[in-house]
């Protein structure tokens, strides 16, 4: 077999997601909580995600966050988190 025969079917085959990680698809959003402490970290695109309170212990903390790509938050144990793909 030569690589002009190989290559359309590596290109077909499906990627595999690691554990843990999620992809939205546009407009689509994913409720996560988890059960140890964690971090949210974006690989690809950019999201908007708000969180559960209690909120307002700084004047920069609303719940809200804009992440892109290479950003992360730290997330709570028990925390709700939802996560919705932003274009």
């Amino acid at each position: 077999m030569n690589a002009l025969t190989t290559a359309p079917s590596l290109q077909a085959a499906p990627a595999q997601a690691l554990p843990g990680t999620w992809k939205l698809a546009r407009g689509r959003a994913i409720t996560l909580q988890p059960a140890t402490n964690g971090i949210l970290r974006i690989a690809h695109g950019r999201v908007w995600a708000t969180t559960d309170g209690p909120h307002g212990r700084t004047p920069d903390d609303s719940g809200d966050h804009v992440l892109e790509v290479g950003r992360a938050m730290w997330v709570r144990a028990g925390q709700r988190v939802v996560v919705l793909e932003e274009a």
